[in-house]
C-alpha cells in the first residue's frame, strides 16, 4: 500500500514544485520593452482626405441614426456624396475640403 501512496506523493511534489518554478521564471522573463509611437504629420493632401473622409462618415452617422430622409435632406442642403466626388474629380481633394470648409448648410 505504502508503495502506491508514495508515487502520488511524489507526482503531486513534482507538480507543485514545477509549477512553481514555471512562475519564477515567468515573473523574470524579460518583458517587451515599449517603443514609442512616432507621429508622422500629415501632408496637406492626406488631411484634406481626412476632412472628406469624416464629412462622409458624418453623413453616414445621421442616416444611421435620425434616417434615410434626414440624412439625404443634410446632405442635399449642404454637398451631396456626387457633388462631393465630381469636386475631388475636378478640384482634388484640398479643393473639394475647401469648399465643404466654405458652404453653409440650407435650412
Amino acid at each position: 500500500m505504502e508503495m502506491r501512496v508514495l508515487p502520488i506523493k511524489r507526482v503531486i511534489f513534482a507538480s507543485m514544485l514545477g509549477v512553481g518554478l514555471m512562475s519564477a521564471f515567468a515573473q523574470q522573463a524579460p518583458r517587451p520593452v515599449a517603443t514609442p509611437e512616432v507621429s508622422v504629420p500629415l501632408t496637406r493632401e492626406e488631411r484634406c482626405r481626412v476632412e472628406i473622409s469624416n464629412y462622409l462618415g458624418t453623413i453616414q452617422f445621421l442616416r444611421w441614426t435620425a434616417g434615410q430622409q434626414i440624412g439625404d435632406k443634410v446632405a442635399k442642403g449642404y454637398v451631396s456624396e456626387m457633388e462631393l466626388d465630381k469636386l475631388v474629380a475636378e478640384k482634388g481633394p484640398c479643393g473639394a475640403a475647401q469648399v465643404l470648409k466654405e458652404k453653409g448648410a440650407t435650412r
